[in-house]
This record gives structure tokens, C-alpha cells and sequence, in this order.
């Protein structure tokens, strides 16, 4: 489990933003007993990769999240999750985590075996074709978007704009 947290004094394996989280590939150890694997595995470790988003939040996280290098399946997946501590009670909270971005798409995921949970997520911005949370990922996946706030700026959001935008890359 990586810890996310605004202020990460004291705690180990903790990250300030979601992005240095996936950068770092959760600081999973990829070893399964004498076996190493390589990083991003998940299947070769059987593991789950999880971001505990925790503690109070006086500031947005301000970092795009692409989720890619990774090797998930069904049974070994990345979770992302706020604590009750981080999230929003169903209604926008500004000292709760939030995710917010002047430009893009705040969160991409390119790996088919995702979960985020209790996230709010904030395009501040008028580009088109952006979306809060933009998933790429092959036509065999298992993505799951929960409990999670969405918000742009408005009535000035570019064109092809959305809260959540899926496509399906088949390679060809």
C-alpha cells in the first residue's frame, strides 16, 4: 500500500501526489520470494497495487495521472481510494483530496484492470476533446469508476468534453 498524503511527515512508502505514486510504481517491491520480476508486474508478484489517499487536504493535487507500464489482470489490479478522512461527503469539498488540472485529461488509464474510488476531479480549462477521467485500454478489461465527483468549468468546456470517456484500442 502507497500512501498519499499532503503532508507525508512520519509516514514511509508516502507520496504527495498520485502521479509520484505511479511514477515510482507504488514502491512495490516486484520479488516474488527469489524470483525478480519486472516493475510494473503485478501478475509476476500477485499483488495488488493500492493508493490510500488519507489525511486533510489544504491544497489540490495539480499532477496528471497517466496509469501505463503496468501489467495487471483481473485478480492482480491497481486500486485507488480515498479514506473517509480524504473524501468528500457527495458534495464538492475544497479541504478534502481533490484532483484539479489547468490543461488535458486529469487521470488516463491505459491499463485494463483499474479501480479509483472517492475521487474529486476538477478540468479547470476549456480544451476539447478532455475528459475528467479518460480511459484507453483494450477491448478485455475491467475498469471500475466509483463514487467519485467530477466537475468542469462550466458552460465554457471545450468540445468532446467529459466526465468519464472510454475508448477501446484494439491494435489495430
Amino acid at each position: 500500500v502507497g500512501l498519499i498524503r499532503e503532508d507525508c511527515t512520519g509516514y514511509e512508502n508516502c507520496y504527495n501526489s498520485l502521479y509520484e505514486w505511479e511514477d515510482t510504481f507504488g514502491g512495490v517491491e516486484f520479488t516474488r520470494g527469489t524470483q525478480v520480476c519486472p516493475k510494473g508486474d503485478l501478475v509476476c508478484i500477485e499483488k495488488i497495487a493500492v493508493a490510500k489517499i488519507d489525511g486533510k487536504w489544504k491544497n489540490a493535487d495539480i499532477k496528471h495521472l497517466n496509469i501505463t507500464g503496468w501489467r495487471t489482470s483481473s485478480d492482480y489490479h491497481i486500486k485507488i481510494y480515498t479514506t473517509p478522512e480524504a473524501r468528500h461527503k457527495g458534495v464538492w469539498d475544497n479541504s478534502k483530496y481533490r484532483l484539479e488540472v489547468s490543461y488535458g485529461s486529469p487521470i488516463t488509464v491505459e491499463e485494463p484492470y483499474v479501480r479509483i474510488e472517492g475521487i474529486q476531479i476538477y478540468l479547470n480549462h476549456n480544451e476539447s476533446e478532455s475528459a475528467g477521467i479518460m480511459l484507453n485500454v483494450s477491448e478485455y478489461s475491467d475498469t471500475r469508476i466509483s463514487h467519485n465527483l467530477i466537475k468542469g468549468t462550466g458552460k465554457s468546456m471545450g468540445k468532446g468534453s467529459a466526465g468519464v470517456a472510454s475508448f477501446t484500442n484494439t491494435g489495430y
